[in-house]
């Protein structure tokens, strides 16, 4: 799926105070106010919980962008996923961020003390130049589907169905800015653990 979203908001704090695990994924996601977890299942979903590849019922791969904040930034996002064997699936998601030029306020020469003795080091409205924020987000998931019938209250009936999928992923994010063409780059690992619930509605 490839679309095209638009967000308007404070552009220039949102892109250079953006936390890595709360940039916008994908641009439905975007476009609803990055209420991405009451989405369809999709490959894109492993990102919200790394348990709905469970339910993948065939390969999937899903490619979408976005437009930013007036045009200022862009986020694309690719995934994967596939059923396994024996309830076994598998997802990937990468995901960009690009914050685009961003004005530097924050830079002021010399120490507090030199400031307070030189009027000409202390700030004045006057931006020190640009530089952007790049985030990256990559997570891998395995997850397993457990079926378990429950029994309906009449002998003759089948049994309902009781689906819990689990899940667990590593996500890998990393960042980079350039403030005075000094490159400067963060990164961050983390293990997520997910589970979702399917259950059969009996109406007779």
């Amino acid at each position: 799926m490839v679309g095209q979203a638009r967000a308007d908001s404070l552009p220039a704090d949102i892109r250079y105070a953006a936390e890595l695990d709360h940039v916008p994924v994908g641009c439905r996601s975007a476009a609803m106010g990055n209420a991405g977890v009451a989405q369809p299942l999709d490959a894109s979903s492993i990102v919200w919980n790394p348990s709905s590849s469970s339910f993948a019922q065939s390969r999937q791969i899903s490619a979408e962008y976005a437009s930013l904040y007036g045009g200022m930034s862009s986020q694309a996002c690719a995934a994967f996923w596939a059923p396994l064997q024996e309830g076994m699936s598998a997802g990937i998601f990468y995901e960009p961020f690009f914050s685009g030029d961003i004005n530097q306020w924050d830079s002021l020469p010399g120490t507090y003390l030199q400031r307070q003795i030189d009027p000409s080091m202390r700030a004045d409205g006057t931006s020190q130049g640009v530089f952007t924020n790049t985030q990256n987000t990559l997570s891998i998931s395995l997850s397993k589907l457990f079926t378990l019938p429950i029994a309906r209250p009449s002998s003759y009936s089948y049994p309902l169905p009781l689906e819990i999928a689990a899940g667990l992923s590593f996500k890998g994010y990393w960042q980079t800015m350039n403030p005075r063409g000094k490159l400067r780059m963060g990164m961050n690992v983390n293990c997520d653990i997910g589970v979702m619930l399917h259950i059969g509605i009996d109406y007779d």
